[in-house]
């Protein structure tokens, strides 16, 4: 039987069902739907295109290179997702939080509602008709990823074929049936696998960051602006290799420099449009690999004092100097072991420095500091360290 119900009327009868005896998971996976690419960030897709592809290189568990691969397969008949579907799936992630995630079961009302929660204010057909192919591509599209998760309960990275949802249920009222009972909420339901990666990182929610606002950026803002929430979320600066980034987003172009344009283009939007995870951004040369960098700065995060030029270290070392101070963001830790933090940014590489952070980044999500991020920290670089030959 199918139970994809249209539905398109603003005066259909609803009624919030209670959810489903489902209960807030333990966070089996580990999963950020911010590092990987869901949709096209325009409707020309390239030529005989069979799959969105992205492939990088992370440190995983010890610092140990771990290689990841996400791959996305279309709709069998609507193909990819697209913008519109990328700012639906924002706003039912939005609508999740607003149910403290308390059931696989994300309930949206009626498409309508949806429609002006986008802020789409001409509500024609062609609105109606996006939106349940939004919905339709969620829980069509496949995902094969290779250590994209990790799962919590064995320690290991895990390869994995899914889908983001599993069914939508869209309902409407039959005017000609005035005795109609009172119709429950139209819903769409997680996947196990999504339902099991409903910690902080596994969800496209912009602290900070209204609707109206999100909905005001263009499609390649809105992608580079999740990210960025990501990456930026406790640090104030983020370095990626250009390459990478434009794969991550994804911005495809023949030519590099037509590719650069583009992120420039969506950097100078969100800063244009005071997007609080972007103050300013520069290129600089890779030293590994070759190629270029981009380096991001965020606003100043309130309440983390900064480190000043004092004249004793250069502008890398005392932004890296910020960045340690602004994960670990307690007073007392900083106050306490700031001469150590000075010591490590002068004796200690930058690449292992944030090779240090990322571990500590990771266990803090995993929930497996058992003390203070910063003295978590401060082990890891020193193990580093002393693998270098260097005493701290």
């Amino acid at each position: 039987m199918d139970r994809h119900i249209s539905q398109y009327t603003e005066n259909s009868m609803a009624t919030q069902l209670p959810p489903k005896d489902a209960p807030s998971p333990k966070t089996k996976y580990e999963m950020s739907l911010a590092e990987f690419p869901v949709a096209f960030l325009s409707t020309r897709i390239p030529e005989d295109t069979k799959s969105i592809v992205y492939e990088d290189e992370i440190a995983g568990k010890n610092g140990q290179p771990v290689k990841r691969r996400w791959e996305i397969f279309p709709h069998a008949t609507l193909g990819f997702p697209t913008p519109s579907t990328q700012a639906t799936l924002f706003e039912l992630f939005q609508l999740w939080s607003e149910q403290n995630f308390s059931s696989p079961d994300i309930q949206f009302g009626t498409l309508y509602e949806l429609i002006k929660r986008k802020g789409i204010k001409h509500a024609d057909p062609d609105a109606y008709n996006r939106i349940r192919e939004d919905l339709d591509r969620l829980v069509g599209i496949t995902i094969r990823a290779k250590n994209a998760f990790w799962d919590n309960d064995v320690k290991a990275y895990v390869t994995k074929t899914f889908h983001l949802f599993e069914s939508v249920e869209i309902y409407h009222a039959d005017p000609n049936n005035p005795s109609q009972s009172t119709l429950p909420f139209s819903r769409i339901t997680a996947s196990p696998s999504l339902w099991q990666s409903i910690g902080a990182n596994a969800l496209i929610a912009l602290r900070d960051v209204d609707r109206e606002l999100y909905h005001s950026l263009t499609p390649t803002e809105q992608r580079l602006g999740v990210y960025l929430a990501k990456m930026l979320n406790t640090s104030t600066t983020h370095r990626r290799n250009l390459d990478k980034l434009a794969s991550q987003l994804p911005i495809f172009a023949s030519r590099k420099k037509d590719m650069k344009k583009m992120v420039v283009r969506a950097c100078d939007g969100l800063i244009k449009k005071n997007f609080p995870y972007l103050s300013s951004y520069y290129f600089q040369k890779a030293k590994a690999g070759g190629g270029e960098n981009i380096v991001f700065n965020r606003r100043h995060i309130k309440g983390t004092p900064q480190v000043q030029d004092d004249g004793s270290l250069t502008m890398q070392q005392i932004d890296l100097l910020n960045q340690i101070n602004e994960f670990i963001a307690e007073p007392t830790d900083q106050k306490r072991s700031n001469g150590f933090y000075t010591t490590v940014v002068r004796k200690v590489s930058p690449n292992t420095i944030y090779r240090a952070l990322s571990t500590t980044r990771q266990a803090n999500a995993l929930n497996e500091i058992k003390t203070t991020r910063a003295r978590y920290f401060t082990t890891v670089i020193k193990k580093l360290a002393s693998e270098q030959g260097i005493t701290l």
